[in-house]
């Protein structure tokens, strides 16, 4: 299993013991994020130009 298909997410989700709705998932591809958030996650998009403004929304210091 891999990426973007949805039994990936939920196994590692079940192994790690995550609740989907309290993980956040980040990747540089639209379709692996669609996945994500297909089995609960909240998904974004990174794009390298906008990294600063990225990390604001996330409250990262």
């Amino acid at each position: 299993m891999r990426k973007p298909d949805t039994c990936f997410y939920e196994h590692v989700l079940r192994e790690m013991s995550i609740v989907p709705a309290e993980a956040i998932f980040v990747d540089d591809k639209e379709e692996n994020v669609s996945g994500a958030q297909k089995v609960g996650m909240m998904g974004f998009v990174f794009d390298e130009s906008r990294a600063s403004e990225f990390r604001e929304e996330l409250l990262v210091p």
